[in-house]
């Protein structure tokens, strides 16, 4: 059995580029794709799919925010 690599976080912000994802400062970057079960690339939401990873960060940090507003309130 292959041994699992253990992947750590690239902290954002992060850009999408077309269908890559890359961090700010440009040193790392990741193609988004999509796989059929039969091992065919499909074509489609690539470009999206990046853009909604690429936003992660900030979307995670906003819920955060959010969250501390709303705990306030209550």
């Amino acid at each position: 059995m292959k041994e699992q690599q253990k992947l750590e976080p690239v902290p954002g912000p992060w850009v999408a580029v077309g269908k890559v994802v890359k961090s700010d400062c440009g040193r790392d970057s990741v193609t988004v794709t999509r796989v059929d079960s039969r091992g065919k690339f499909v074509e489609g939401y690539d470009e999206a799919n990046a853009r909604l990873i690429a936003a992660a960060p900030e979307l995670y940090e906003q819920c955060k925010r959010f969250e501390r507003v709303l705990s306030e309130l209550v």
